[in-house]
Protein backbone atom coordinates (compact mmCIF):
# COMPACT_ATOMS: atom_id res chain seq x y z
CA UNK A 1 0.00 0.00 0.00
CA UNK A 2 2.55 2.60 0.61
CA UNK A 3 3.90 1.58 -3.01
CA UNK A 4 1.34 3.47 -4.63
CA UNK A 5 0.39 5.40 -2.42
CA UNK A 6 2.30 8.71 -3.68
CA UNK A 7 0.70 7.89 -7.29
CA UNK A 8 -2.65 7.99 -6.42
CA UNK A 9 -5.04 11.18 -5.74
CA UNK A 10 -6.38 10.47 -2.73
CA UNK A 11 -4.12 7.73 -0.63
CA UNK A 12 -6.16 5.00 1.13
CA UNK A 13 -6.58 5.00 4.94
CA UNK A 14 -6.50 2.44 7.07
CA UNK A 15 -8.97 4.29 10.06
CA UNK A 16 -12.54 3.30 8.50
CA UNK A 17 -14.05 1.03 10.59
CA UNK A 18 -17.05 -0.28 8.18
CA UNK A 19 -15.83 -1.92 5.37
CA UNK A 20 -17.67 -0.60 1.99
CA UNK A 21 -17.35 -0.63 -1.60
CA UNK A 22 -15.70 2.35 -1.66
CA UNK A 23 -13.26 1.57 0.81
CA UNK A 24 -12.52 -1.71 -0.99
CA UNK A 25 -12.31 -0.08 -4.21
CA UNK A 26 -9.97 2.20 -2.83
CA UNK A 27 -7.57 0.35 -1.11
CA UNK A 28 -7.57 -1.73 -4.35
CA UNK A 29 -6.96 0.61 -6.69
CA UNK A 30 -3.75 1.74 -4.73
CA UNK A 31 -2.90 -2.02 -4.18
CA UNK A 32 -2.93 -2.51 -7.80
CA UNK A 33 -1.30 0.72 -8.79
CA UNK A 34 1.69 -0.55 -6.22
CA UNK A 35 2.21 -3.77 -7.54
CA UNK A 36 2.29 -2.92 -11.39
CA UNK A 37 5.13 -0.34 -9.96
CA UNK A 38 6.82 -2.94 -7.86
CA UNK A 39 6.71 -5.79 -10.76
CA UNK A 40 7.73 -3.72 -13.13
CA UNK A 41 10.83 -2.24 -11.44
CA UNK A 42 11.50 -5.80 -10.01
CA UNK A 43 11.32 -6.99 -13.92
CA UNK A 44 13.58 -4.37 -15.16
CA UNK A 45 16.61 -4.77 -12.20
CA UNK A 46 16.15 -8.53 -12.87
CA UNK A 47 16.57 -8.13 -16.57
CA UNK A 48 19.31 -6.46 -16.57
CA UNK A 49 21.29 -7.86 -14.66
CA UNK A 50 20.85 -11.16 -16.16
CA UNK A 51 21.93 -9.39 -19.25
CA UNK A 52 24.90 -7.99 -17.77
CA UNK A 53 26.01 -11.30 -16.08
CA UNK A 54 25.28 -13.80 -19.05
CA UNK A 55 27.52 -11.12 -21.41
CA UNK A 56 30.07 -10.75 -18.58
CA UNK A 57 29.94 -15.31 -18.59
CA UNK A 58 29.95 -15.31 -22.51
CA UNK A 59 32.98 -12.78 -22.77
CA UNK A 60 35.23 -15.55 -20.54
CA UNK A 61 33.72 -18.47 -22.69
CA UNK A 62 35.39 -17.14 -26.21
CA UNK A 63 37.82 -18.43 -28.08
CA UNK A 64 40.10 -15.84 -28.93
CA UNK A 65 42.16 -16.99 -31.83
Amino acid sequence: MFLGAPFVEKPATDQAQVFSVAYIQAHLYQYMIGTIILGLSLSLIGGFSSYIILEKRSRKNRINP
